[in-house]
């Protein structure tokens, strides 16, 4: 686990050169932490969150191979069906 506040670092860098924050929760995921998502241990409570979240697996109860991600309407707005 990064120490405590890492992740609220690497969130002001990448807003401070407009670069998005992707945080991929393949494996760390759906409570498999002791949180919702792995980098709520750091964003939580904070009002900072990564602008893209990437997810898998358990989406399906890992009946199925699946994949997903979840962003910001600024982030949505601004992709096209399938990209």
């Amino acid at each position: 686990m990064p120490s405590a506040g890492y992740l609220k670092r690497v969130k002001d860098v990448c807003v401070k050169h407009n670069v998005l924050l992707v945080a991929d929760e393949v494996q760390t995921g759906f409570g498999r932490t002791g949180k919702l998502m792995g980098c709520d241990h750091d964003f939580d409570g904070t009002g900072t969150k990564p602008d893209i979240l990437v997810l898998a697996k358990s989406i399906s109860g890992g009946f199925m191979p699946s994949s997903g991600i979840v962003a910001d309407d600024h982030v949505m707005e601004n992709m096209k069906i399938g990209e």
